[in-house]
């Protein structure tokens, strides 16, 4: 038997607006009396997703994905029917009765993981404010890092090997589950610790699960690795994360934009700047899977990346990209050739805080992109350029953007394209 009852869920469904609830994760477009949408279950580029408001269902005419309001909610969270009918009934603010005598809470397979993940971050942070950790704290007063945002992100400090080990047996876990988090490795019979005399930063899936680690060393030893991060595991699939995502996607809604970075420093620079909508994928290159995340938020995107030559060939990438899947995004025009957490510790949080509104579109940063990347006084390069700018701006701006930016491609090329603004 159901723990909601059957009157219950036929009333969240009649009062729940479907078009009210996709919008909290995808955007619509109207068309007609209905809606129609970029589908969020598959590799989707043009709107298949159909949403009949006098139906109150959605269906996607590519995959077949269709359902009611539950089904959608269930899908895209990837949780149980009754879950979604929960997250429904608390956002039409439906007085739900639960029979909790019959609710079974259901247990992750992966949670012993989680737990040993968990036990290990309490370990780091009391090595932290230990002895053994007060270069550690003197390192991170000088990156002005306060108490504050140590706590929120229970950022730590991983002694030598031994230590690690040592605590980790102590606790009881099997050596299964510590080759199995990622904590621990093996070799000639010998156990180390993965992490050793590093600044340790957790990194959470989107629920807020701990999953692994990105570690920075604490010296400028060239001939060590500056940042390792958790291998991939069992629950640490790096091109399914986003770090931060779980504490900044509230913060994303309620300001409206969310500010995507490079890396774990920048998403805390921001955080000193009190700055808290900031997310970060784990390397340059996006997924589908961190797609479909930053499709979710369905809030603006304010990209952020480093100032530098490898930053901008970044920007480029991911901007590709965020066309193919329809993400609304901006991008900083940094002109410092400095990362965010290098704006704060030189410039000041005032100048981190005017860098993000400093936004230019993907069209006007590609003007002074690409003609660094193709030889403009050769002609099939020209032709490459001209080819490469139309497509995009036809893809991503309005009209009188167009006509604008045809005059200035003349201007670069003396290509004339001014037809194609008509």
């Amino acid at each position: 038997m159901s723990w909601i009852s059957e009157e219950d869920i036929k009333a969240i469904r009649q009062q729940a607006d479907i078009v009210d609830v996709m919008s909290h994760y995808i955007t619509l477009e109207k068309q007609g009396k209905n809606y129609k949408a970029i589908c969020p279950f598959h590799d989707d580029h043009d709107p298949s997703l159909s949403i009949s408001t006098d139906k109150q269902i959605f269906k996607c005419f590519v995959c077949n994905t269709g359902g009611n309001v539950f089904t959608f909610v269930q899908k895209i969270e990837n949780i149980s029917f009754l879950e979604a009918v929960c997250k429904v009934a608390e956002w039409i603010h439906y007085p739900l009765h639960l029979d909790t005598s019959k609710f079974q809470v259901k247990v992750d397979e992966n949670q012993p993981l989680f737990d040993c993940i968990q036990s290990y971050i309490r370990f780091l942070t009391f090595e932290l404010e230990s002895e053994n950790g007060e270069s550690v704290k003197r390192y991170l007063s000088q990156r002005k890092i306060n108490e504050d945002i140590i706590k929120r992100f229970e950022i730590g400090y991983a002694p030598e090997s031994s230590r690690s080990v040592k605590y980790l047996k102590a606790k009881g876990f099997n050596e299964q589950i510590l080759l199995d988090t990622g904590l621990i490795r093996t070799h000639d019979l010998n156990t180390y610790a993965v992490f050793d005399h590093r600044l340790m930063i957790p990194i959470h899936d989107e629920h807020g699960n701990p999953v692994g680690f990105t570690a920075r060393r604490l010296n400028e030893d060239k001939d060590i690795a500056k940042y390792i991060n958790t291998s991939e595991t069992k629950i640490y699939h790096k091109g399914n994360l986003i770090f931060n995502y779980h504490r900044a996607k509230e913060f994303a809604k309620k300001n409206k934009r969310c500010i995507l970075v490079e890396g774990a420093m920048d998403v805390i620079a921001f955080e000193k700047a009190d700055i808290h909508e900031s997310i970060a994928c784990l390397g340059t290159a996006c997924t589908k899977e961190q797609m479909t995340l930053l499709k979710r938020l369905n809030v603006p995107l304010v990209v952020c990346y480093d100032g530098d030559r490898a930053g901008k060939a970044a920007t480029y990438k991911f901007g590709k990209l965020a066309v193919d899947y329809g993400l609304n995004f901006s991008i900083v025009k940094n002109t410092t050739g400095k990362d965010p957490d290098e704006i704060f510790n030189e410039l000041g949080k005032d100048e981190l805080y005017l860098s993000v509104h400093k936004t230019v579109s993907f069209v006007e940063f590609l003007f002074e992109y690409l003609p660094n990347q193709y030889d403009l006084d050769n002609y099939e390069d020209k032709k490459k350029f001209t080819s490469e700018m139309q497509a995009f701006i036809e893809r991503t701006c309005t009209d009188f953007e167009k006509a604008d930016y045809y005059s200035r491609i003349r201007d670069l090329t003396g290509f004339d394209l001014s037809n194609s603004a008509s």
